[in-house]
């Protein structure tokens, strides 16, 4: 079962909670997350221990989108943060980016997402 309630991501400089601001499945077991503290965590939720299998500190400033490379053979996702900067992250070497892109703007998801998904796509050809 999946807890109702735990802290996923703090503030680094204080330990406080701090918001997620993104997030997207990567299968039935796998979700990644955002958040203000400029990490991205992927979580089994397998595990019970309410720790992320990984983390990926390559940003400076908080994530706001997400997107899942959605090819039979593709295990990359895109993140996008207010350190205007697109990285594209391999999850079987999740702690550095294959790339890393500054655009010049922030990529802020919309609701529909699709926007951001294919700014992304398009922006790490």
């Amino acid at each position: 079962s999946i807890p109702v309630s735990f802290i996923a991501h703090t503030s680094p400089y204080t330990k406080e909670p701090c918001e997620v601001w993104t997030t997207v499945w990567l299968d039935d077991h796998c979700v990644l997350s955002g958040g203000e503290d400029s990490t991205l965590k992927l979580w089994d939720l397998r595990m019970h221990d309410k720790k992320p299998a990984a983390v990926n500190q390559t940003h400076q400033c908080g994530i706001v989108s997400l997107h899942v490379e959605n090819d039979s053979t593709s295990n990359r996702i895109i993140s996008g943060s207010y350190d205007e900067h697109l990285r594209r992250i391999d999850i079987r070497n999740f702690t550095q980016p294959v790339l890393s892109k500054k655009v010049n703007f922030s990529i802020i998801e919309t609701p529909q997402k699709k926007f951001c998904s294919e700014v992304a796509i398009s922006l790490v050809k």
